[in-house]
């Protein structure tokens, strides 16, 4: 889940030029500590070069995964704990319609959806390329004659 408001906030240290290691402190306010948490410890042999990608989005892509981890493991997890306990030695069964239907539940929920509206469907028959042309063409007719 993408969360807009953040920002991926780091600092390079010990650089080394021979190896290309270096090590990334991050902290971008919305942890629980102010301190810089890290060291992330990357080297230049796991990145692509700067021409295919900037190392500056390399390294704030790392950093936000990192941040994600780490809101993650300062969350309040003494509800999933006592559900968690509860389970300990019962068999537990979910059927695949029911993971999937909250699989689906949770994408709902973390993702915006930004796909296109259809407006209008249309059927069409196509049993060789010429009836594909055909019908191509009398579309793009109607849809031209519509604008």
């Amino acid at each position: 889940m993408q969360d807009l408001t953040q920002t991926p906030t780091f600092v390079v240290k010990n650089y080394d030029i021979e190896t290309g290691e270096f090590d990334v402190y991050y902290n971008d306010g919305s942890l629980q500590s102010s301190e810089w948490y890290g060291p992330i410890h990357m080297d230049l042999d796991s990145m692509l070069p700067e021409v295919d990608e900037p190392i500056q989005f390399q390294i704030a892509s790392r950093v936000h995964s990192h941040v994600v981890g780490q809101q993650i493991a300062e969350c309040n997890m003494d509800a999933s704990k006592k559900v968690l306990a509860d389970m300990i030695g019962i068999e537990q069964k979910i059927s695949m319609v029911d993971l999937m239907e909250h699989q689906a539940q949770m994408r709902k929920k973390e993702t915006v959806n930004t796909d296109p509206i259809c407006k209008s469907t249309q059927i069409m028959n196509i049993y060789s390329a010429d009836d594909f042309d055909e019908q191509f063409e009398a579309l793009s007719a109607e849809l031209a004659a519509e604008e």
